[in-house]
């Protein structure tokens, strides 16, 4: 236990302490946290900014604590490039299902109402500790790279609970989430989304491999079929199509090769005005497929919570892309409307275009 005399005297002695006292020990995150909020506090230690270089090409390490498996120790550099921490291709998806529950939002999701926007990643906003882990790497103030320094330098590393160390990591990878509200769907075709809704959790979209929606949730057990004909799917099932379209409509690496619009503008898809960015799957006569242009997987995962749902594209750190996407949402008549998709490269060119027009008969408002 360090007693406030303790703690003062190493506050105090910070620039030339930290390399002797913590030469081959590992410190805990809530000290660590400590050295950050005293150097925050005195900026004449922001002299050790442009000394971050001096450590850019050391490695991001991690050990188990003493055969703890609830605990890590970390290497510092780990904390300012999440992106290089050592992982198992094979367990990243199971740190992000492990966590799920944790997920109570995203910081930026599909934007229902606006006619036109620029597409930001999403990070997911996680409960509980949120707060102590995500300080951890805010590493933008000089007092920040004078810690991260001084840690390196002395050989130490940063103690963090397994569970943090795999929130740093997601919170590394890029994200496109779509929101769908569940209020107002009767039971029938809240029954058939819901059960082509969790179909798609885990499914990699892989490069150059067309992926048929229809396809992939035809014929599900426990289908709600108002006692018709055995069709691939029922009703509720154009919600999961709607979801899976506006999550590839913000991603720039997810082209969409087909797709239908309703024939009937259903008003509680738009609100007042028909942007139309919904799409109506039938049968295999109204598909939607989207492809995967980026050379690695694209996964998807879904959420669920008591009255609403979230579709979430992943992608690793190692393929994120630079490249931005602009949604243009148009009324372009009383019926009809315009969606268009441009992809934005770092110098703001357009770079590819999607269009999807829609014409509708008549106006259904819900039912």
């Amino acid at each position: 236990m360090i007693t406030p005399m303790i703690r003062w005297y190493i506050m105090l002695s910070i620039r030339w302490l930290i390399p002797w006292m913590t030469h081959g020990l590992d410190l805990d995150h809530t000290f660590f946290l400590e050295l950050k909020a005293y150097a925050a506090t005195h900026p004449a230690l922001s002299w050790l900014d442009g000394k971050q270089r001096d450590i850019n090409t050391l490695p991001c390490t991690i050990h188990s604590w003493h055969d703890t498996p609830s605990s890590l120790t970390v290497s510092p550099w780990c904390l300012v490039h999440p992106d290089r921490i050592p992982r198992d291709n094979s367990q990243w998806e199971q740190k992000i299902t492990n966590l799920r529950s944790y997920i109570s939002d995203f910081t930026d999701v599909y934007d229902l109402v606006t006619t036109w926007y620029a597409v930001r990643p999403s990070s997911p906003i996680l409960s509980g500790d949120r707060s102590s882990v995500s300080d951890l790497f805010s590493h933008h103030r000089p007092s920040d790279h004078f810690i991260l320094v001084a840690l390196h330098r002395a050989n130490a590393s940063i103690r963090l609970p397994t569970r943090a160390l795999d929130y740093i990591f997601i919170k590394s990878l890029y994200y496109t989430a779509v929101h769908k509200p569940l209020a107002g769907i009767g039971a029938c075709g809240l029954t058939n989304y819901l059960i082509g809704f969790r179909a798609l959790d885990g499914v990699r979209l892989l490069p150059g491999r067309p992926f048929n929606i229809n396809s992939h949730i035809a014929y599900l057990p426990w289908y709600c079929s108002y006692d018709g004909p055995d069709y691939m799917f029922n009703g509720g099932a154009c919600g999961i199509s709607t979801h899976l379209f506006r999550n590839a409509l913000m991603h720039p690496h997810l082209m969409i090769t087909e797709r239908h619009n309703h024939s009937k503008r259903w008003a509680y898809y738009y609100g007042p005005y028909i942007h139309g960015d919904d799409a109506a799957i039938y049968e295999n006569s109204k598909r939607l497929i989207i492809e995967n242009t980026w050379p690695h997987p694209i996964l998807l995962k879904t959420i669920e919570r008591d009255d609403e749902t979230y579709l979430v594209t992943i992608t690793l750190p190692s393929d994120h892309t630079q490249n931005n996407v602009w949604i243009t949402k148009k009324q372009t008549g009383r019926l009809t409307s315009l969606v268009e998709k441009k992809v934005i490269n770092q110098s703001q060119e357009i770079i590819h275009t999607e269009a999807f027009p829609s014409t509708f008969r008549s106006i259904r408002r819900w039912p």
